[in-house]
């Protein structure tokens, strides 16, 4: 006896608990998948937040996103696959979602909405405080402070996010980051780039609600002229 589909008729398998792969993709849900989508984006950097990271905008970052909103699935081996076309207010598309279902492949297509919300990362909530954590202080003429200054403009992008100001002064330049950690891999670049050494120090500046002490940081580059 020939197997078809009692829905549509069709003889051509493979067959997924009585019906057509099509047919069953039409009469079951594969995947909860939300219409619309809100994407915190920071109206400061443009950095999106994806499983409670602030990260940069990318389409591998936007298929987690996809993937951590998507919550609950009903096959195995699942994976998805979008297409989306972005505009100034989010992106708009479809996302395949295929996997298998009593042991054969299957997959439907959903049409979505992801619009940004903006939101400010935590990063520009501190620089719009001034706050910092650290502060490197540079100390050589004024070629070599040109040269390390724009040597830092430079450097890796999280580092430079760090940044909350910069002072040219008399005697050199201080930089003021908001991540202790920020400025010692920077205070550490250049000494290498510029054989030169730094002095770091810290100075007590509170207790939190927690009575952990606050340090400020201090990394003091001296060049030899200086």
């Amino acid at each position: 006896m020939k197997l078809f589909c009692p829905k549509c008729g069709s003889e051509k398998g493979p067959f997924i608990n009585h019906l057509c792969k099509s047919c069953y993709s039409e009469e079951n849900e594969l995947a909860v998948v939300p219409r619309k989508m809100l994407l915190p984006k920071c109206k400061r950097c443009g950095l999106i937040l994806v499983k409670r990271h602030w990260v940069e905008e990318s389409n591998e970052k936007i298929k987690v996103f996809l993937a951590d909103n998507i919550r609950k699935f009903y096959v195995d081996d699942c994976s998805l696959e979008a297409k989306l076309e972005k505009d100034f207010i989010g992106y708009k598309g479809k996302v395949c979602i295929s996997g298998k279902a009593f042991g054969k492949n299957v997959d439907k297509t959903y049409e979505l909405e992801i619009r940004y919300e903006q939101k400010q990362c935590d990063q520009c909530k501190k620089k719009a405080s001034s706050y910092y954590e650290a502060e490197i202080q540079i100390r050589a003429d004024k070629e070599t402070t040109e040269k390390i200054i724009y040597f830092i403009e430079s450097l890796n992008e999280i580092e430079k996010r760090d940044i909350v100001k910069k002072i040219k002064n008399k005697r050199g330049a201080d930089i003021f980051v908001i991540s202790n950690r920020s400025a010692k891999k920077i205070a550490k670049a250049i000494e290498r780039s510029f054989k030169t050494c730094f002095k770091a120090s810290s100075t007590l500046r509170g207790i939190n609600k927690n009575g952990k002490e606050q340090l400020r940081h201090t990394y003091l580059v001296r060049t030899a002229n200086k």
